[in-house]
């Protein structure tokens, strides 16, 4: 069945009503029907600036794309949208006299600076469905809303720009096609300025603002446009083409979070230089990449070791493992190992969410999958002391093999020596003991006379409680 726009009528919703018409008539206005509806994405592409064709493709939704916008419908707001949209065309020519930074002036300074008027837009055609295309008609009078509150004046990148974000909030086919076919059609700067300021600004937005088809703008014209934005959460675009980034945010944001400086600019563009905008924006950003790179199960043959000796001879041992050599001997690496062999010292319920956080965040900034393969908190008992090895320290504080042991006296009441505990840490880093009883069983590393750790421990009154090796290799 096809369905062409007869002579308007007056209709309870929609001004013209439909046509429907009957399968004798089909063949009749089949090719009359495919002219408008299916070249006019074609025309759209190669005449962009020719409003017709837009009009008839925006007209055009798919009925499973549109229907969900019904519970828009129920709000006390849309019984009253014909009478409001009759105020607006009554109130345009007073929107003059409202105070220079009101939501109203700033609404009448765009349609005039353009030359148009709530008058000039057409009714709705093309949808059987009189809610559908009541919804529809709303749609295009937000749009123009939209343009005031983003500051977007009327131009064919700042129209895809536009109409990229409301694809991300209504899902419209025709704001897809328009904003992704688009730009194919742009010039070299404007195609740019596109993909480098003005959809990256549309996608921050629309994941920000409320959803704008629920907003009753004719009661919020005397109102101030920020105090506007703020009700919305809506985040402005506030130029032409791409923003100039606030270099002193763009150090501030490139210092937190470590990202490039591209990812930063960007950012930065898209929030307008709001600097907790980007922020957020960023952390989201960095997660997902995060995740992403978490699962791709990438080999992780490099690493460190992170010791930490915090108060009464306890002792962290920690292993993490990357990808390469170049990031294990970075800062970043070291302040995640630092991170989590506080969380670890700490000794949090929550230890291992704690961790996964801690190295989510890192491999979003560093985009290379990093592990703690495992971790070890040794609080030696009363009258006991920890003596501890790190091998091959480094200028970041992280080694290759770390070694931790817990030292008991035989005699009640006679501590150990520190100096012969880190010893024998030093000696169990070196040799690599298999169990206890291999351990006890070795020629002792630093013995004159050869005899094994047993030996010479019993020599010094001292035996071994337990003990800790972690290596990369």
């Amino acid at each position: 069945i096809v369905y062409l726009p007869r002579v308007p009528c007056i209709g309870p919703l929609l001004g013209p009503s439909l046509l429907r018409l009957r399968a004798f008539q089909v063949s009749g206005a089949a090719r009359a029907s495919l002219d408008v509806r299916y070249e006019c994405p074609f025309k759209t592409y190669e005449h962009p600036e020719d409003a017709a064709n837009i009009r008839v493709l925006d007209r055009s939704p798919r009925q499973p794309a549109s229907k969900r916008y019904k519970y828009f419908l129920p709000s006390k707001f849309c019984q009253t949208w014909l009478q409001l949209s009759e105020k607006l065309q009554d109130t345009m020519r007073r929107l003059k006299e409202y105070p220079k930074n009101s939501f109203g002036r700033q609404h009448y300074l765009f349609f005039d600076s353009h030359g148009i008027s709530p008058d000039t837009r057409s009714k709705v055609q093309y949808i059987e469905d009189e809610e559908l295309a009541f919804v529809m008609g709303r749609y295009r009078d937000n749009h123009d809303f939209l343009h005031t509150l983003s500051g977007l004046p009327i131009s064919v990148v700042s129209e895809l720009g536009l109409k990229w974000f409301e694809f991300k909030q209504t899902g419209l086919p025709m704001t897809l096609l328009g904003s992704t076919f688009g730009p194919l059609a742009l010039p070299a700067t404007d195609f740019r300025d596109f993909y480098k300021a003005y959809k990256p600004w549309a996608e921050f937005a629309a994941n920000r603002c409320a959803f704008f088809m629920n907003f009753e703008f004719e009661s919020l014209l005397e109102q101030d446009i920020d105090k506007v934005r703020r009700l919305m959460n809506f985040t402005p675009y506030k130029c032409v083409g791409p923003l100039k980034v606030d270099l002193k945010c763009l150090s501030v944001l490139r210092e937190e979070t470590g990202l490039s400086l591209q990812l930063c600019r960007q950012a930065l563009q898209a929030s307008g230089n709001d600097l907790e905008a980007a922020r957020i924006q960023l952390s989201k950003l960095a997660g997902s990449k995060a995740d992403k790179k978490l699962a791709s199960g990438s080999a992780l043959q490099e690493g460190s070791i992170g010791m930490y000796e915090g108060e009464a001879g306890a002792v962290v041992l920690v292993k993490l493992l990357c990808t390469t050599d170049f990031v294990a001997r970075g800062a970043h690496f070291s302040d995640l190992a630092s991170k989590i062999m506080q969380a670890v010292y700490s000794d949090s319920e929550r230890i291992h969410d704690r961790i996964t956080d801690l190295i989510r965040e890192k491999v979003g900034v560093l985009q290379e999958n990093i592990v703690c393969n495992d971790f070890i908190l040794c609080k030696p008992d009363s009258g006991n002391i920890t003596g501890s090895y790190l091998h091959n320290k480094t200028i970041n504080g992280l080694g290759t093999i770390g070694a931790v042991i817990e030292m008991a006296g035989i005699e009640s009441g006679k501590q150990p020596c520190q100096s012969l505990a880190n010893k024998v840490a030093r000696h169990v880093a070196g040799m690599g003991p298999s169990s206890m009883d291999n351990l006890l069983s070795q020629q002792y590393l630093f013995a004159p006379d050869g005899s094994t750790v047993h030996d010479y421990l019993t020599s010094q009154a001292c035996r071994i409680v337990r003990y800790y090796r972690m290596s990369i290799k």
